[in-house]
C-alpha cells in the first residue's frame, strides 16, 4: 500500500514519467520499510509476541493515516485500458468488460427470480 501511495504522490509531479515514479516508489517503500524496522521492531527482539503484534497494528494505523493525509480526498482518474463494446443477444445486452456469472449464481437466480450479486 505504501509503495502505491508513494507512486501516486510521485505521479503528481509535472514531467514525472511512469518508470521514474515506479523506481522512486520502490526506493521510497524500501527506505520506509527499513526505517520502520529500525525504529520499532529492532528494539522488540526479546519481548513477547503479543507486544510485537500490537506494535505492528499501531504502525499500520500510523502509516494508513499518514497516507490518507498525504493523498488528501481527491479522486484520480484511471486510464481506460480497453474499449467497451456492447453485444446484443436477443433481449440481453452484454458489454465486453463484464464477467459471466458463475453457475451457482445463475442457478439461484433462476430458482428465486432475484439477482443476488
Amino acid at each position: 500500500m505504501n509503495g502505491a501511495c508513494i507512486r501516486m504522490l510521485l505521479a503528481r509531479i509535472p514531467g514525472m514519467n511512469f518508470i521514474g515514479a515506479l523506481l522512486g516508489a520502490m526506493l521510497g517503500a524500501g527506505i520506509l520499510g527499513v526505517t520502520v524496522e529500525f525504529l520499532t521492531y529492532r528494539r522488540q527482539r526479546n519481548v513477547p509476541r503479543v507486544i510485537v503484534t500490537a506494535s505492528a497494528l499501531g504502525v499500520s494505523v500510523v502509516l494508513s493515516n499518514a497516507a490518507r493525509v498525504l493523498m488528501e480526498s481527491e479522486t484520480y482518474p484511471v486510464p481506460k485500458l480497453f474499449e467497451t463494446r456492447y453485444f446484443e443477444a436477443s433481449s440481453a445486452v452484454i458489454n465486453s468488460i463484464s464477467r459471466p456469472l458463475p453457475p451457482s449464481t445463475q442457478t439461484i437466480w433462476c430458482i428465486t427470480g432475484r439477482d443476488i450479486g
